[in-house]
Formats: structure tokens, sequence, C-alpha cells
């Protein structure tokens, strides 16, 4: 939480406002929004993107990389780091508009991804900051990839940072304990074909075999068809890529190897199972039972649930690679609870929780966004429910030597972004907003009301996915 001062700032709540020769309405319970959100600005920059290790107080400790469209390398960061001393290492973004982070690759990514939106002059939209982070607590070479900075609204405006996680666990971002398969178009000839064998250092030596018909390791020697790239792999152009392949890495003292088979389809082929498939997976809420049901409406045979925790929909975009990987350890967790021979149940728990489950079965899947905070659930996210559920602001009593009223406001963070503004209203209608001694760092602010002889306090929230709208909420003082 983070405490706040007052400062002057007079606005009228009631009335009509012009910023910035946009008008925006200030209305009590509603939402605050400019047309600057449907306005084309043909020079916006893209984002700005850095890589950090900090402190516990948030404080730059090291720049790892502040170039974006490249690659960064993480230092080996133990649990004991963060639980201990507070040590993270950070991605962060910073942008004139709404941005997120997306990871791209195929590892498992144990990070927390956040947006915020900064607004020094609150009714000045001209100054408004945005910027998302992602935060390592630990470092695992599964957490390899592109995270790529984007804009919610305009995912063409991007920059990435290229990651490797070094370890003593693995070289290769696909699991080496599994079989993999690459499907390449056999009506194709002479066109590159990828052998995915992505590393976790950009200084690992990778040697590619082939099986040979006869069961012998053929060297595939580096040549104009023939090239390496940590964050793909192998490419190779040729007629007949078809076949086993093992990339093999490692020294005299450590070795390791993942396996590829490259297969052929056409695309006709492809086609027809893709009109023949049935989706035999449903997930439904069960509000009785406050609970997530998955049935199988194609077998009389369960399936299977998995989850894992996220706050927001951009968290919940990079930890959905935990839920999509066979091998799921650590932060993913199984819930299984049969309900009758074809459904299987997650029950939400009593305290506040928020995530995504994955309902699997054989080769099928189905995803469920959850959010449950007091005795609301939300399992539906396509539209922003009533803003009681979502946006709240009420007073702690606080026990001490000397007595303080303390006023609490906490948003959904599913729905809104890291950047809550407070305000007292005035006798004349007018507000005084209050300036943060620093940033919030979540999604719950705290104010010190004691000693103010105000009437009514406005908590204002800002729509994650907006460049402009706030939704708002107020409570009397008595």
């Amino acid at each position: 939480m983070t405490t706040t001062t007052l400062t002057r700032s007079c606005v009228s709540l009631y009335g009509t406002v012009a910023i910035v020769n946009t008008l925006i309405a200030l209305s009590v319970g509603a939402s605050l929004t400019s047309s600057a959100d449907y306005v084309e600005v043909p020079t916006v920059k893209k984002p700005v993107v850095g890589a950090y290790a900090k402190n516990f107080k948030g404080a730059i400790t090291s720049v790892l990389s502040e170039t974006g469209d490249s690659s960064v390398t993480l230092p080996h960061l133990n649990v004991e780091d963060n639980f201990y001393f507070g040590r993270t290492l950070q991605l962060n973004c910073n942008a004139t508009f709404p941005v997120q982070w997306v990871y791209r690759g195929n590892g498992t990514p144990a990070v927390h991804s956040e947006t915020f939106r900064m607004a020094p002059e609150f009714m000045n939209i001209d100054s408004y900051l945005f910027q998302a982070s992602v935060v390592f607590t630990y470092t695992d070479p599964k957490q390899t990839g592109n995270y790529t900075c984007e804009g919610v609204n305009r995912p063409e405006l991007q920059t990435y940072l290229y990651v490797y996680v070094p370890g003593n666990t693995t070289i290769f971002v696909l699991d080496s304990t599994m079989k993999h398969t690459v499907e390449v178009d056999a009506s194709k000839r002479n066109e590159w074909t990828t052998i995915p064998c992505m590393v976790t250092d950009p200084k690992a030596k990778i040697q590619l075999y082939k099986i040979s018909s006869d069961v012998r390791l053929e060297r595939v020697e580096l040549s104009e068809t023939v090239k390496f790239d940590p964050t793909i792999g192998f490419s190779m152009k040729t007629s007949s890529p078809f076949g086993q392949y093992i990339c093999a890495a490692g020294n005299e003292y450590r070795r390791e190897k993942l396996r590829i088979n490259v297969k052929a389809f056409k695309e006709a082929d492809k086609d027809n199972e893709l009109q023949t498939e049935i989706e035999p997976l449903s997930i439904t809420y069960d509000a009785k039972q406050h609970r997530l049901l998955c049935c199988n409406n194609k077998a009389l045979e369960r399936p299977n649930i998995k989850s894992v925790n996220c706050e927001s929909v951009s968290d919940c975009n990079i930890k959905n690679n935990y839920l999509r990987r066979k091998k799921c350890q650590g932060i993913c967790e199984e819930h299984v609870m049969p309900v009758n021979g074809s459904c299987v149940a997650f029950e939400l728990f009593e305290t506040r929780e928020a995530g995504i489950v994955e309902c699997y079965y054989k080769d099928h899947v189905a995803f469920n966004q959850f959010s449950k905070e007091q005795d609301v659930i939300i399992t539906d996210f396509n539209e922003m429910p009533p803003i009681e559920d979502v946006l709240m602001v009420h007073m702690e009593e606080v026990s001490s030597s000397a007595p303080r009223n303390r006023y609490v406001c906490h948003a959904n963070s599913f729905y809104f972004s890291t950047g809550l503004k407070m305000a007292w209203e005035n006798s004349d209608g007018s507000l005084d907003f209050i300036n943060e001694t620093s940033f919030p760092l979540s999604n719950t602010v705290e104010i010190d009301a004691t000693g103010h002889n105000l009437t009514r306090l406005f908590c204002f929230a800002p729509v994650w996915n907006s460049a402009t709208e706030w939704r708002n909420v107020s409570v009397y003082v008595d």
C-alpha cells in the first residue's frame, strides 16, 4: 500500500471540463473517458524497454540492457535472494499509450506481469505515462524466450527483448526428456525447415545430427543451406528434410540431447482434420457450489484440470504458457475433483484468488479465466461487471496510541492498471487530488484522513486497456 498526502487541484466533479481540446465528463460512479482513445496519432513512438536488477525498495542496482529489439542474458537469481533480500530482475517498458508484455517462446516463464498508468496531472492527458513490467523472483532456463512489449490497442507498436536464462538444469528450451515433432508440407520443395533447438545460453555449442536409414548418426555441418540461430535453432534448405534429428550440446563433463522428428503432411489433409474435429470439452461456472466445472461431452471419461495463479489479463496470457506444457511443475497444481462420470470441478476457495484453469483430455484443451474477491466471482470477462464488484473504497479504523481513520481503495487488476488516484470533495464540489509520496506498487492504496475536515472521498481507477478512461467510486466521511 502507498501512503498519500493532500494537494490542491480545483476541478468540478459535476460539470464538463475541457482538457487538451477534448471534452471529459466527470460524473459520479460513471466512467471518465476521452475521445483521444479513438484519434489516430501517426507520430507515436515505439515503447522503450530495459532489463534491470532491483533491490527490495525497487531501486535499480544494475542495468542489464537498455537496448530494444536485442537480446539480454539474465544473471542467476535464487529463490532465497528474493525471499530474504527482496531482490528481483525486471523487464520494464515505457510508452505514451497503454502497453503490455507478451511472451513468445516454447518455455514456461515463471514471472509476474503488471501494467501501470501514471497521471501526474490528472486532468491533463498529455501528462499520462504508461508502463508494463515483467518481474523475475528467481531464474530458470525455461524462462528463456522473446518478451515483446506492445501497445494494447496498437500491437504494431512493439519492442522486444530476447531473454536468455542460462542454468545448470538444461541447455535446450524444449524438454530434452521428450521427443518432439515438426510437420513440413510435403508439396513444397527446397524451402527452409526449422529444427527447433533453441538454447538457454547464447554461448552454447550445438551440433546437429541426422539418423541415417541404417541407424547411424550423420553429422550435419553448417553451410549456406544449414544455419544456426540460438533463438530458433537450425534452419535447413533441402528438398528432403524428413527424418530423425538429434541436437547435441555440452562437453566431456555434461552432455544433453534433444530428439526431433521431421515428418511430412499435406495441407489438404490438415484441412480435412480440422473440418471433422469436434471440441468435446466445456467449462461452466457452478454458482451454487462456487466452482468451475469441466465436462467431457464426447466420452464417459473424466478430463483433468490444471490451474495457475495470475492477477491480470496480461499476467494470465504469459502464465498460460505453463498450462500449455504437458509436464507442468512448480506454479501449476492439479485440482481434480470428480463430480460424475465425465466431469471434474475446480473449487474456488474462500480467500481472494484469481487465475486461469486448463481442462484437458487427451489432445483436447479448454481454458477459463476467473477472479474471486470476497463474495464476487467473475468468470466472464467480455464486459465490465457492476463497478461495485471491481472497485471499492472503505474506511478502516487503526488502533494506536493516537486513533486515526484510514481509507483504503482496492481495484480488480483484471480491469484496472496500477495507478489509483484519490481525491477529497470540497463543499463547493471541487476536488483536492491526492499526490502519492511514491508511485503505487499495487492496486490497493490507503490514505490517512485524520485531521482533515472533508466530507467525501473519491477513488479513480485507470481502465487497463484505455489511454484515458477512469472509473470511480466514492464514500461519505462522517
